[in-house]
């Protein structure tokens, strides 16, 4: 069960990440028209100070996309199997405007006489990526909302469906 603080929370973080995608959105219409998901692009790179890479991979068929962000910039690559582009690249700009962290702990098995510890620090660890996807989530429907879907959708529901 959920506290009060704990739903308070909650409710904080989805209004921020509402407020924080109309402020791309915002950002965006300085820059020109915004028709798609990728025009947003120059207004995220001016939000997080660096440079926004886009890229399409062969991802493996449970992976749609992943961001990657480092002090040279940040690198969004969307798989080429993936059906809803326009809202999985919404949600990976909410991941970068968001502040939230990326990566993976690669540490399967703690050290001897460690092992408290490691479960502690890897169910943190777990409900914070639970909590970002959550919020990216919130992120991309809102911005879905602001920035209707022009033609494409329904181009790539079709290229989907085969």
């Amino acid at each position: 069960m959920y506290s009060l603080t704990a739903r308070r929370r909650a409710r904080q973080r989805r209004r921020a990440a509402h407020e924080t995608a109309a402020a791309v959105v915002r950002e965006a219409l300085r820059h020109g028209d915004v028709e798609c998901i990728e025009d947003l692009v120059p207004a995220v790179e001016e939000m997080i100070g660096r440079p926004v890479a886009l890229y399409t991979g062969d991802l493996p068929l449970d992976q749609v996309a992943f961001t990657t962000s480092g002090a040279n910039g940040a690198e969004i690559v969307l798989a080429e199997h993936c059906a809803t582009r326009q809202h999985t690249l919404a949600h990976e700009i909410g991941h970068l405007v968001l502040g939230h962290r990326h990566g993976s702990v690669a540490v399967t098995t703690p050290p001897p006489g460690c092992e408290e510890v490691f479960d502690s620090l890897h169910r943190e660890l777990a409900r914070e990526a639970a909590r970002n996807e959550r919020e990216a989530e919130v992120f991309a429907a809102r911005l879905l909302e602001i920035v209707p879907a022009r033609g494409g959708a329904e181009v790539e529901w079709r290229e989907a469906m085969g």
